[in-house]
């Protein structure tokens, strides 16, 4: 079923961006849980996260969706900026299941000109040692890029071969498309038709299980 909303914000505390999104008419909507553009993450009050929860129950609203801060890199051959891209993940997985939120949407980062496939495997890496680690039951969204240089996920069998290679029993991985990527990186949607066959060639690629 369709289910339509915004990103909201989370100024004066996490509880209020469901209030934000139910006045807007959100069926879904998407928050940061914490500050975007910095490593650091002010820890959640068990307070806040019951009142969270509370205003979602009472809203009647399921469909939340957390992104990533912009920073980490999952793909970094950089060691010290890859230690801290995992923690990041890992973290956000803990606040995503703390505050009840199911999925949390992760951008793949840029290999520096490492290559695709050191980015690969780093990526993948981070992605099984962050579920492991968190013990988490919240669904990763693998984001598409818009295809810049060196950049990870910006074709649909890249993103296919991120997924495939984790054990099947680590996989809590999903797909996010951002549509001015996928235009950016290459496929047409300008149209229904080629909207149609686009989406025909993203379910070609990427297993459902």
């Amino acid at each position: 079923m369709l289910q339509l909303g915004v990103h909201v914000s989370v100024a004066g505390g996490l509880e209020r961006a469901v209030d934000r999104a139910h006045r807007k008419g959100c069926q879904a909507f998407q928050i940061f849980t914490t500050n975007p553009r910095s490593w650091r993450s002010r820890p959640i009050s068990a307070e806040t996260a019951r009142l969270f929860s509370i205003r979602l129950k009472g809203c009647g609203l399921e469909t939340v969706v957390s992104h990533m801060p912009y920073l980490p890199n999952l793909a970094s051959p950089r060691e010290e900026v890859y230690s801290r891209s995992v923690e990041a993940l890992t973290d956000e997985l803990l606040r995503c299941q703390l505050l009840g939120i199911p999925y949390l949407v992760v951008h793949l980062g840029s290999n520096l000109g490492a290559g695709r496939r050191s980015g690969r495997e780093r990526i993948a890496e981070a992605l099984q040692k962050a579920i492991i680690d968190s013990g988490s039951e919240v669904l990763i969204l693998l984001e598409n890029s818009p295809g810049t240089r060196n950049s990870m996920g910006s074709t649909f069998e890249d993103i296919a071969s991120i997924i495939e290679s984790l054990p099947r029993q680590s996989r809590r991985l999903g797909v996010c498309l951002d549509t001015c990527h996928l235009f950016a990186a290459g496929y047409d949607i300008r149209t229904p038709q080629a909207l149609e066959r686009t989406l025909g060639e993203f379910e070609g690629c990427i297993d459902p299980e």
